[in-house]
């Protein structure tokens, strides 16, 4: 197997292990605060809105600085290294504070995943003319299959 090929392969399956894990955990985020931390539905909607809140003015920070220092890769495992930190931490978090403190650590960790990886993969398929879509799409499938595993 050539080497494009090896890479387009890795972020396809990049894109399905990603999207996987959020699609096994976002959509079932709330079950589990109402269900495992005992929040009530006001408490549940803060969280929410909070950290959508900071997903929404943190993404394009990520994007900012990504594109000012051109170290997209490096960027991105920072994202990644530092997601996965955040949510072990964020399982452990009993409590509404320490919940809403470490979900919102999370947020701003996992919010340059999706932008700092959609460059890499649009400047990969750009380089060697291959098609985004079909590497995005493999996120998507993951998000589904992640959900449905979880489910």
């Amino acid at each position: 197997m050539n080497e494009v090929k090896k890479q387009g392969y890795l972020f396809s399956l990049f894109y399905l292990i990603v999207f996987g894990a959020l699609g096994g955990m976002f959509p079932y985020v709330n079950a589990y605060l109402q269900v495992n931390q005992h929040f009530d539905g006001s408490q549940i909607g803060l969280y929410t809105f909070c950290t959508l809140m900071i997903a929404m003015f943190i993404v394009p920070i990520w994007g900012i600085l990504g594109d000012k220092t051109r170290k997209y890769k490096i960027l991105l495992l920072i994202s990644l290294g530092a997601s996965a930190i955040a949510a072990f931490a964020y399982s452990m978090a009993t409590g509404y504070m320490m919940v809403m403190i470490t979900g919102i650590i999370l947020e701003v960790c996992r919010s340059g995943t999706i932008p700092l990886s959609d460059v890499q993969a649009v400047n990969f398929t750009t380089k060697h003319n291959k098609n985004y879509g079909s590497i995005r799409s493999k996120g998507s499938l993951g998000y589904v299959l992640g959900s449905v595993l979880v489910g």
